[in-house]
This record gives C-alpha cells, sequence and structure tokens, in this order.
C-alpha cells in the first residue's frame, strides 16, 4: 500500500505542476492565433486545477497526508518546471511531451491500484487519463497548425 500512496503522491505533484506550466502559458501566450492559444490553455488548465483537490482526496482516501506545499510538490513531480517565456509553438510541444508524462505517470499508478484491488481509484485514474489524452490531442492538433 505504501507504494500506491507514494505513487498518488507523484500524481498529484505532477498534476500541480502541468497546472502551473499550462497556466503560465495562458498568460504568456502571444502571436497571431492570441484567442485561440489563449482560450485552449485556460480550458485545460482549469480542468486541471478542478482535479486536483479530488487527487489530494484519493490520497486521503488511502488514510495518508497529501503533501501541501509547493517545494513537496515540484520533488514529486515528474514534470519539470519551466521559467523561461516561450513563443506559441514551444508551448504546445511542451504542453504535449508534459501530458504525455502526465499519463504515464497515471498509467503507472492504475496499474498498481488494479493490483491492489482499489476499483474506486482505478476508475478515477482511468478518467484522468481520458482527460490527459484529450488535451495531448488537442494541442498536438493546435501545433499542427503552425
Amino acid at each position: 500500500m505504501d507504494n500506491l500512496i507514494a505513487a498518488v503522491k507523484i500524481v498529484l505533484g505532477t498534476a500541480f505542476t502541468l497546472y502551473l506550466k499550462t497556466h503560465s502559458c495562458h498568460w504568456n501566450v502571444e502571436g497571431a492565433q492570441f484567442p485561440a492559444y489563449h482560450q485552449l490553455f485556460g480550458d485545460i488548465y482549469a480542468e486541471i486545477w478542478a482535479s486536483i483537490d479530488d487527487i489530494a482526496e484519493q490520497i486521503r482516501q488511502l488514510d495518508a497526508y497529501a503533501p501541501s506545499s509547493l517545494e513537496r510538490f515540484a520533488e514529486l513531480s515528474r514534470v519539470k518546471s519551466n521559467n523561461e517565456v516561450l513563443v506559441a509553438a514551444d508551448m504546445l510541444a511542451m504542453l504535449v511531451k508534459d501530458n504525455e508524462t502526465m499519463i504515464a505517470t497515471l498509467t503507472e499508478t492504475l496499474h498498481m491500484a488494479e493490483k491492489l484491488d482499489k476499483q474506486g481509484l482505478v476508475n478515477f485514474l482511468a478518467g484522468r487519463i481520458e482527460a490527459h489524452s484529450k488535451f495531448r490531442w488537442q494541442l498536438r492538433a493546435t501545433a499542427k497548425r503552425i
């Protein structure tokens, strides 16, 4: 069970970092396609933000405490933060890669939950995989226009 708890904490740290990166892209995107990018990034960060509390509650349901500091999220995250201001094409490429990392992290955790017969957590993680798969598709499709 300890390995599963640790894995869900990694999911939380990764999701929080991905949320911040996506929100930063929303704030800082520029260019001819600004309205479309701004809206896309806004839709994605809002959905990720809405999932953060649910991920933390999944940790609590495993009788563990959710991490709650920026430093701890950074330690746990498989997505690394970015302090550079990027052009839109690079933002899209970065977020495609980061969503792929999120999907891999979620999938790994889902398999651990399956082995421990934690069906509610399995279902939750499957929904998160679906959400990030949709984001990856939308970002890839948008990147093709550049």
